[in-house]
């Protein structure tokens, strides 16, 4: 059964195989298609939906309660030396204090537009938003 994609050239020797330019040619359209739309993927990206901006207010204000959280009621420091170390990153952004509820066991942190992330802290799985 002869091979579609080689003819045999009448003008070469017995067993020797031009490739068909068609195959060729078709090859190079898809390799060229391919690395366009690469390209194309790569100018374009976009985040997917549900992923947040890390200056979005709200991922930042629960970022700052869980934060304070675990480094107030975990490791025991006091909020001055947590907005040193932990919320340095945020500080720029100048959103309030998070508030510390001793009694409660919880922290409260909000935006500027004052919407409010609480993170708790239970003993058995340490704090959480």
């Amino acid at each position: 059964m002869p091979d579609r994609r080689c003819n045999r050239d009448q003008n070469t020797q017995p067993g020797s195989i031009v490739h068909n330019s068609k195959s060729g040619t078709a090859l190079i359209a898809l390799l060229l298609l391919w690395a366009a739309a690469l390209i194309a993927a790569e100018a374009s990206y976009k985040r997917p939906a549900g992923i947040a901006d890390l200056s979005e207010p709200l991922i930042v204000a629960g970022y700052r309660a869980l934060f304070t959280c675990s480094a107030h009621f975990f490791a025991g420091r006091p909020l001055a030396d947590i907005k040193k170390v932990e919320l340095v990153d945020t500080a720029r952004l100048e959103f309030p204090d998070p508030v510390i509820d001793e009694k409660r066991r919880i922290v409260f942190a909000a935006d500027r537009n004052r919407n409010v992330q609480i993170a708790a802290y239970r003993d058995t799985m340490g704090c959480t938003i």
